[in-house]
């Protein structure tokens, strides 16, 4: 809900479903869905707009001022969340910015995290280090693939 809700406030105009939809392998009908219960909830507000690529009418949703206040309560639940969870695990030494991701994390970075990177108002020595961060990590996760896939097949070939 807080991606949605972030993203959705990103666009001062309001966004479509599509729009959503755009950001990953989300089915319409999901997004659809999910915009319509927000909006009965009195999450969203909606209006009609007619796009400018074909002509036909549009729903429009930016967040409704309940829209706002729920945003924030839940940054703030999740927010003591990760504080407890700081506070429960000392050892665990991270920089990260739990409240700056709070407020800021939209689909965009899961659309294209490097893009996300590239495009971020960082110098380029922050960006070098994000990337090799990001190349590290997905070393090591096509290290643990490799690993169980190797297994599977020692497995399959016992089996038969």
């Amino acid at each position: 809900m807080i991606f949605i809700f972030n993203t959705i406030k990103s666009y001062e105009e309001g966004l479509t479903y599509y729009d959503l939809q755009s950001y990953g392998n989300i089915p319409h009908s999901k997004i659809y869905r999910l915009m319509k219960c927000y909006e009965d909830l009195g999450y969203l507000d909606r209006k009609e707009d007619i796009s400018q690529e074909t002509g036909r009418p549009k729903h429009l949703y930016s967040l409704s001022k309940e829209g706002e206040k729920r945003l924030e309560e839940l940054r703030v639940k999740v927010g003591n969340f990760m504080e407890f969870i700081k506070l429960r695990f000392p050892e665990i030494d991270s920089d990260f910015d739990h409240k700056k991701f709070l407020n800021e994390a939209t689909f965009d970075i899961w659309a294209s995290p490097v893009e996300f990177i590239m495009q971020k108002e960082i110098l380029d020595e922050e960006k070098l280090m994000a990337l090799s961060e990001m190349e590290s990590d997905i070393v090591k996760l096509l290290q643990q693939i490799r690993s169980e896939k190797s297994k599977l097949e020692k497995k399959l070939q016992k089996e038969s």
